[in-house]
Formats: structure tokens, C-alpha cells, sequence
């Protein structure tokens, strides 16, 4: 289903949802981080490796946005390392992935199989790999 940006129905979706989003800090991941953040998750969590580019996030949300009452948190990891792993046993129920960072489509897959069940029955993945700005792939799974 495609809804407008302002419609109730992607509204109603977004608070009542927990958000994984993977590489935030391209402009694309802050972007989309931003348009989730708006609408009041139940659960926003955003993992990258780089803290720097992270924190200028947080202060621009917080300051055009405020604050939600989701549990929203930032994580400085790297994709597939112990720390990675084990934020991913303790926090892991998400309704939706989304991975805006350069990791491309083959080892997104590696990581849904490598990774625990991501949440409810119905869970679903996002993917964006740019190789360059002629070369866009996008995959969108449901598992």
C-alpha cells in the first residue's frame, strides 16, 4: 500500500510500530529516520557505525521535533560484530528493518538469516544499495 506522507492511516502504522533503521546518517537515513521520528513510533532504534554522525541527528530531531514518548536510541555498531549481535538478542522485535547503509543487498540477506526473529509474524525488511548515483538497488522483503 502507498500512503501520503500526511494520511492517517501511515500515522496509525508508524505509532503503533517498533523501527530498526541501519545506517542514518547519509542523507537518505536521516531523511527517513526524521519522517519516522515525526510520527511517534512505539520503538525507534537507529544503529550506525559512526557516533559523530549520529549525535548531529539526535540534536537536529530534538530540536525541530522534541521528544516522543517510544523508546527511541541511537547505537554506534558495526553490522555483524559481537556488540552488534548481542544488541540484536536483547532489543531484536521490530516490525520493520530498514537498511539505508552501504551495505548491499547480499550480505543484508546473510544478516536476516544470521539474525534472531526480528519481531511479530508479519515482519518486514528494507533494503538501499547505492553503488553510485547511477546504480540504485532496492529490495523490500516480507518475512
Amino acid at each position: 500500500m502507498i500512503f501520503p506522507l500526511n494520511s492517517t492511516a501511515l500515522l496509525q502504522i508508524v505509532s503503533s510500530s517498533r523501527f530498526l533503521v541501519i545506517g542514518d546518517a547519509g542523507s537518505i537515513g536521516q531523511a527517513v529516520t526524521k519522517e519516522i521520528f515525526k510520527r511517534k513510533p512505539l520503538n525507534l532504534h537507529v544503529v550506525n557505525i559512526s557516533e559523530n554522525n549520529m549525535v548531529e541527528l539526535v540534536r537536529d530531531i530534538r530540536s525541530c521535533f522534541g521528544d516522543i514518548d517510544g523508546d527511541f536510541r541511537i547505537f554506534a555498531l558495526h553490522i555483524g560484530s559481537i556488540e552488534y549481535n548481542a544488541f540484536i538478542k536483547a532489543h531484536g522485535k521490530y516490525d520493520y528493518v530498514l537498511n539505508l547503509s552501504a551495505l548491499n543487498a547480499k550480505k543484508f540477506k546473510l544478516f536476516l538469516r544470521k539474525s534472531p526473529k526480528l519481531g511479530r509474524k508479519e515482519r518486514w525488511f528494507f533494503c538501499i544499495s547505492i553503488i553510485s548515483a547511477t546504480q540504485t538497488m532496492g529490495i523490500f522483503i516480507r518475512g
